[in-house]
């Protein structure tokens, strides 16, 4: 293996270990269901598509709440996984105003 490739192999793992850490990615559950899910229903992606509607709303939500809050200048953009649920209770408040 090459150093560039070697580099390379690196990062692939840094970036997978950083969406399967539930500080970095909020929609970690949703993301096994849906892997559980295909491997449950070999690989049918039909048979997993409310697992997956679910993921991309989970993830529609959190990407949403980023942005707002990178708008308003709160750091960090994505809260910690402790806050979360409160951030989304605000968040679901203000939308039935």
């Amino acid at each position: 293996m090459t150093e560039m490739e070697a580099k390379q192999s690196r990062a692939a793992h840094r970036k997978r270990d950083q969406l399967n850490n539930d500080d970095n990615n909020p929609c970690l559950k949703e993301q096994e269901m849906s892997l559980k899910c295909l491997g449950a229903n070999n690989y049918d992606k039909d048979a997993c598509s409310k697992h997956f509607d679910n993921y991309n709303a989970c993830k529609k939500f959190w990407d949403a709440v980023r942005s707002d809050r990178r708008v308003k200048g709160i750091v960090p953009y994505l809260p910690p996984a402790e806050e979360r649920e409160k951030v989304k209770e605000e968040y679901i408040a203000t939308l039935r105003r």
